[in-house]
């Protein structure tokens, strides 16, 4: 995929996650249960909380976005800051991967496979 392609498409995974945050089936559930049982989540927290707070991330024009390819796969991450970093990771076809606070997002972003292509903003222009 050419990179002005692949611009393209993380800007078309980032509104189809600002539209509507979709999970592969029971995924949702399970992510949400671990952040709460990590601690990321409060326990009044809801599914719903949890969906709104990845919108909030991808919805911002600020956050930096990144390509993450793994495993064959290429996938779309935003760093984004609420009360504390948070990283979404999400399919080209804006289905959710992974929504988390890396306890040193410079750190995991500096893993291999991660590739920074600017702000949100930008890409949506």
């Amino acid at each position: 995929m050419f990179v002005n392609d692949l611009r393209l498409a993380v800007a078309e995974a980032i509104r189809r996650v600002r539209h509507q945050v979709a999970w592969k089936p029971g995924k949702d559930l399970i992510h949400f249960k671990k952040r709460q049982a990590l601690g990321h989540l409060g326990a009044t927290t809801t599914l719903d909380d949890y969906n709104r707070l990845i919108q909030a991330v991808v919805e911002d024009p600020r956050p930096r976005v990144y390509v993450y390819r793994a495993r064959g796969s290429v996938y779309a991450a935003v760093r984004g800051n609420l009360d504390r970093p948070w990283l979404t990771i999400f399919s080209l076809a804006g289905i959710m991967e992974a929504a988390f606070p890396p306890d040193d997002i410079e750190g995991y972003l500096a893993q291999a496979g991660f590739t920074e292509m600017g702000t949100v903003e930008e890409l949506l222009r």
